[in-house]
């Protein structure tokens, strides 16, 4: 069951149950109004009126998540409050606590059915949760008061703002785009129709219909502005934006992506451009794969990665993957990973977003991995930083087989990537310590959430591979050569954080949450600031799974940290030029 599920089924096991505001959640709170005190759901909304009247500008909401409160499939702890609101109103929801890290959802339940319409954990600044909506009619809606993992329990608070906001034309769409063909669409910036973002920049969205697993290729061309392109999936009232790009290459102003779509359905192509107020005409092509099983194109890496940042700044490449090939290979929080790490990267740490590559599924195959190492973070020089984040299965080599080395069980550990065409491929360790050590980079980080060993019967909750089973040798096939390096023991010249240690498993989220470890670690930095060193935040981290291990006393998942700059502050390292 699915986390919207959950919440579903809680909300109907209520009934009428509710009381005053609250409805659902801790058992005290469901014990204080009984049933039959209630009536009707006309009632109940007419209840939660009172307690949180559209009338009310302004409403603190305070709360206890406890140990004995309902609990979603991942075992978090949730409480749920009705919030009528009126067409045209926005309510902008704030969650905060001193003790925990707050989750926070909103769901619309004026109809019959349950249809999620906010989402949000880190949101608001530091560990804060914050959603704002504007209701597209009247009716009542569901605040779900959560926390971010099990282990998160205490007292919050949830500030809710609600504001009339005058109707407004939604800007328009362009023209729905066929499938399974090259897609020209010839549209308009203009200052009367089209939205206008918050950089004051002018924003058109083109539709096009997608189907899950189908690779588009998706280029704007504008001789009036320098145009930026962003994909996004389309659900209902809300975007997931896939991927953007500025210039395609250097010396255009073109922008272009190239992703593997994860769902059937609409998407949007939106074309707005680098310097605020530009207008003018654009033109969109979507190209389409014939088919996600044919080869993927030769790449123009010269192209694709230019080259020429300034050496002292810092250079992050993000990895996550949830679709792999095969049927049952699946992960649900990778890509929830690396959004959260490149929000991370351009927020707190300073990183310039030019700077921050993420790849995603499809993206992510061994040549396109190598190749981002050894061009964008090869940008970094003696004064700069090459932060490297992976989030995907991980698994174990039957033996030695890129060097000869000092594994302790004799095995070679790796990261599972894609491939050529449908077939997923392999990212040695020893091949990783190689690429990351041949960096001209001052300062060197790996980050990895993924796993190497399990029992080959754990399902899509563990981020490990089973390379010795019938759906990976069908799916994952072996590198063909290796990239090896001298002889080392341990990392000499970076740093490695890893999720788990080599016999041990990694946890993945559930319900669009990120990876266990993830969490811990994104937690530990907006609670504690970027002054801690890495050292510091892996026993901060090592802590919070001592803690989860009483929930799991089944799953052994011990972080690791290995290699040089262990005392040096988070701050220090992304620090252009070299911090102190």
């Amino acid at each position: 069951m699915d986390r919207c599920s959950t919440i579903r089924a809680a909300i109907l096991a209520a009934g009428t149950a509710a009381a005053g505001i609250l409805i659902a959640g801790s058992a005290a709170a469901q014990d204080s109004k009984p049933a039959a005190d209630l009536g009707g759901e006309a009632e109940k909304l007419a209840a939660a009126k009172s307690a949180l009247g559209v009338e009310e500008a302004e409403r603190t909401i305070r709360g206890t998540l406890a140990a004995s409160d309902e609990r979603l499939d991942d075992g978090s702890a949730y409480d749920l409050y009705n919030l009528p609101l009126e067409a045209g109103q926005t309510v902008t929801l704030t969650m905060r606590s001193r003790t925990m890290d707050p989750y926070l959802m909103l769901h619309d339940a004026t109809g019959d059915g349950l249809q999620r319409v906010g989402e949000d954990n880190n949101g608001g600044g530091g560990t804060a949760a914050r959603i704002t909506h504007t209701a597209e009619r009247t009716g009542r809606f569901i605040v779900v008061a959560n926390g971010a993992t099990a282990t998160d329990l205490g007292s919050y608070e949830i500030s809710v703002v609600i504001e009339n906001t005058p109707a407004r034309e939604a800007p328009r769409l362009g023209t729905a785009l066929a499938i399974n063909s090259t897609d020209v669409f010839e549209g308009q910036l203009r200052a009367d129709r089209s939205a206008r973002l918050t950089s004051g920049a002018y924003m058109q969205p083109v539709v096009f219909q997608g189907r899950r697993g189908e690779t588009v290729e998706v280029r704007v061309e504008s001789a009036a502005f320098d145009t930026v392109l962003g994909v996004a999936a389309v659900f209902d009232d809300e975007m997931d934006v896939l991927a953007s790009n500025d210039d395609i290459s250097r010396g255009t102003t073109d922008s272009g992506v190239r992703l593997r779509l994860p769902y059937d359905g609409p998407y949007a192509a939106m074309v707005t451009s680098f310097s605020p107020g530009e207008t003018g005409a654009f033109r969109v092509r979507i190209d389409r794969a014939a088919a996600s099983e044919t080869a993927m194109p030769s790449q123009n890496w010269e192209a694709r990665y230019p080259g020429g940042g300034n050496p002292d700044e810092t250079y992050v490449l993000l990895v996550g993957i949830d679709d792999y090939p095969g049927e049952n290979n699946d992960l649900s929080s990778c890509i929830t990973d690396v959004n959260h790490m490149a929000r991370l990267s351009g927020g707190l740490l300073g990183v310039p977003a030019a700077n921050i590559v993420v790849l995603r599924d499809e993206e992510a195959t061994r040549e396109h991995v190598v190749e981002a190492i050894r061009r964008h973070l090869g940008q970094a020089g003696p004064k700069g930083a090459a932060f490297f984040y992976f989030s995907g299965h991980g698994g174990q080599e039957p033996g030695n087989v890129a060097r000869r080395d000092n594994e302790p069980d004799g095995r070679d550990e790796a990261l599972i990537v894609w491939g050529e065409g449908r077939f997923g491929s392999r990212l040695i360790d020893d091949e990783l310590g190689a690429l990351i050590g041949e960096l001209p980079a001052g300062r060197r980080l790996a980050v990895l959430d993924a796993c190497h060993s399990g029992t080959g019967t754990l399902g899509s909750r563990f981020k490990w591979i089973d390379l010795k089973s019938e759906d990976a040798q069908a799916y994952f096939e072996a590198p063909k050569d290796f990239y090896v390096a001298a002889e080392a023991e341990r990392p000499t010249d970076h740093l490695v954080i890893s999720a788990s240690a080599a016999d041990q498993v990694a946890m993945a989220g559930a319900g669009g949450r990120p990876s266990v470890f993830t969490h811990y670690l994104l937690r530990a930095i907006h609670r504690n600031g970027t002054g801690i060193t890495f050292n510091q935040l892996a026993e901060i981290v090592q802590r919070d799974f001592e803690q989860h291990r009483i929930l799991y006393p089944n799953v052994i998942q011990v972080p690791q940290i290995e290699g040089v700059h262990g005392e040096m502050t988070i701050r220090d390292f992304f620090a252009s030029g070299g911090g102190r």
